[in-house]
């Protein structure tokens, strides 16, 4: 499990590999593709994002956002 956190949003990975994202999306830092905030927890499709490889590890800064596979 990873837990990233910018400037009014954040990244969780589960144990699984699946990443959930919340929070302010002004520069597309939730990583979903869409502009929308979300201010409940919604998962990144790993097969549009991800290429289904497992998220193990999450950084953020400000307005920007990371995550790195397996």
């Amino acid at each position: 499990m990873a837990v990233a956190c910018g400037n009014n949003f954040t990244l969780v990975a589960t144990e699984n590999g699946d990443m959930y994202s919340f929070g302010v999306n002004s520069n597309g830092q939730l990583g979903d593709g869409w502009p929308d905030d979300k201010y409940k927890p919604h998962l990144v499709s790993r097969e549009d994002s991800f290429a289904t490889e497992e998220i193990v590890m999450l950084a953020a800064s400000s307005c920007l956002s990371a995550a790195s596979t397996k």
